[in-house]
């Protein structure tokens, strides 16, 4: 409905009223000739020139767009505050002085999260493995801790640990789940289903107790990083995540780990599901999906571009012809874009997009004026002289004879 609303208005304001506004008789004489300014006529004399030397110009211009096409394409996706902020607003500076000041400790959180039957000791002890291989990576794409490991906040794990930790919260549970939490086997996780439910049921309900009277973890603190249905969300920071570059680094070495739990988990819950999310890698994903929609919308808009244009001038020459200048400014402008140090983010993708529509218009109302000088004049030096000085003496002057 909003379309065809849109559609209406486009019709009504920009095709019926001015047609409607119109001057009639426009061939009783009332149009005066108007000579060209001096301006105008550098600019014909300039294109005259450069099409006299096509011989030169033309194999410059394509030496000079395969360059600029080896650069297109390095052009990379990117999300920098100071692309959208100024680099002296506070916003910015505080930026800087976090990545400054807190170097490899800190950096924007990525969340793990892990759907599956966590109520099983088996599928519980992957997760334990898991986390004891992340904190182990030799990398520095994730922040760590003062003792030098990965910073991981390991949800599920965490509250266990702080159970086993504390004896005012493991008789609670035993009160609570009418269970006693044991641990066989020493790898710091309890023994049971049952045992996990009951510590589950009850960190959600009531958090961890340190004592009588205090909590080391909350109600919602637990619920945070553990749902009702068991599942659990992971944390650990990506310093540097302004790069795509960065993040992409770090999933890389992500990926591997989290398939590998997921084949584990899925041995007891084939619905079992490891996911990586968060900030970091939404943004990313969000970037690289507006790059894979300018790589396929670009193509398609010249082609279509081209297609139309041919149809309406009758000409697929001069379809051509009014499509090459837009892939040489596309092509010259991302390659400005690479060297000068700028990205595709979600604002400059949109430039692409912007040349093509506005360099489609005056390329096609180039040519249509070339052709029409060129049938008046029948020089065809003249007429791209005319054309590119937009000489419109001659034209109102046979208006005023009709």
């Amino acid at each position: 409905v909003g379309g065809v609303i849109a559609l209406a208005v486009y019709i009504g304001l920009f095709l019926a009223l001015p047609y409607r506004l119109a001057p009639e008789g426009r061939g009783n004489g009332d149009v005066a000739p108007r000579p060209p300014g001096r301006a105008t006529r550098a600019i014909g004399s300039l294109i005259a020139t450069v099409t006299r030397l096509r011989r030169f110009v033309l194999p410059g211009i394509a030496v000079v767009t395969i360059v600029a096409v080896t650069f297109m394409v390095r052009v990379q996706s990117e999300f920098d505050v100071k692309d959208f902020f100024s680099p002296d607003s506070d916003f910015v500076v505080s930026l800087d002085k976090l990545d400054e000041h807190g170097g490899s400790q800190a950096g924007e959180p990525a969340d793990l999260l892990i759907e599956a039957d966590l109520s099983d000791p088996g599928s519980l002890a992957a997760v334990a493995r898991f986390a004891d291989r992340v904190r182990s990576l030799e990398t520095d794409r994730f922040a760590r801790t003062d003792a030098g490991d990965i910073d991981l906040q390991a949800g599920v794990l965490d509250v266990i640990d702080e159970v086993w930790a504390s004896d005012a919260a493991r008789a609670a549970v035993a009160e609570a789940g009418g269970t006693t939490l044991t641990d066989a086997d020493g790898d710091g996780l309890p023994d049971t289903g049952e045992q996990l439910l009951a510590l589950y049921g009850f960190a959600r309900a009531a958090g961890v107790p340190f004592d009588a009277e205090n909590l080391v973890l909350t109600p919602d603190d637990v619920r945070t990083v553990l749902s009702e249905g068991h599942s659990t969300r992971m944390q650990l920071g990506v310093p540097g995540s302004r790069e795509t570059a960065t993040i992409a680094a770090a999933r890389s070495i992500l990926d591997p780990l989290m398939d590998d739990l997921e084949a584990e988990l899925r041995e007891a819950d084939p619905e079992a599901a490891v996911t990586l999310t968060g900030g970091p890698i939404t943004r990313q994903e969000s970037l690289d999906a507006v790059l894979r929609a300018l790589q396929i919308s670009l193509p398609i808009a010249v082609l279509l571009c081209l297609t139309i244009g041919s149809w309406f001038m009758r000409s697929i020459r001069y379809g051509i012809v009014s499509v090459v200048p837009i892939l040489i400014v596309v092509s010259w402008l991302y390659a400005f874009m690479y060297l000068t140090g700028f990205a595709i983010n979600l604002v400059t993708a949109t430039i692409g997009a912007v040349s093509i529509g506005i360099g489609i218009d005056f390329a096609i109302h180039f040519a249509m004026r070339y052709r029409e000088e060129l049938a008046r004049r029948g020089n065809r030096e003249e007429a791209v002289q005319a054309a590119g000085e937009g000489d419109d003496e001659v034209v109102e002057a046979e208006i005023v004879d009709e």
